[in-house]
């Protein structure tokens, strides 16, 4: 009896108590701090203080002019890391596969972020647009991708801003 109601206060105590007091919230190790300027403009004109943020939509950032579909070079396999078109890779379209759990993230000649996407067990390739200048940076705690020259042929006349329609 005297067991169960020690138990049982220690379990009441636990419940009452909140962990934000002893472990400070952080990110990146960074301890996370309120901006009372924009909380007050949230809540009282439910309007998003942006100014110092990195843009969330960086490709739109971008001037780069799409120079039209080519096939891919040769095909090659990438560890993790940085690589530049028409130095590390050959520009062209690539299908990028991989199993193991990653990211891709293409930047244009100026830097600006065209393009992010996570693999993983669901999503296992992407289908990449590479021109000379962009770079390509390759994330993954482990396990090479392969960046295969795109065999599918696609009708340029219906390419807009990147997306296009499979020709059979």
């Amino acid at each position: 009896m005297i067991r169960f109601s020690v138990l049982s206060l220690f379990v009441l105590l636990l419940m009452g108590c909140s962990f934000n007091g002893i472990m400070s919230e952080s990110y990146d190790g960074k301890k996370i701090t309120a901006d009372e300027e924009a909380v007050e403009l949230y809540e009282e004109e439910n309007l998003l203080k942006t100014e110092g943020l990195e843009s969330r939509y960086a490709f739109l950032n971008s001037d780069t002019v799409f120079e039209g579909l080519r096939d891919g070079g040769t095909e090659i396999t990438l560890s993790p890391g940085h690589y530049v078109i028409g130095e590390d890779v050959e520009p062209g379209r690539y299908s990028a596969a991989t199993e193991e759990a990653s990211a891709i993230v293409v930047y244009d000649e100026n830097g600006d972020r065209l393009l992010e996407t996570a693999l993983n067990y669901f999503n296992t390739s992407a289908v990449l647009e590479l021109q000379e200048g962009y770079r390509v940076e390759y994330v993954t705690r482990r396990g090479p991708i392969d960046l295969i020259p795109s065999e599918e042929k696609y009708d340029s006349d219906s390419c807009r801003y990147s997306y296009c329609r499979r020709t059979s």
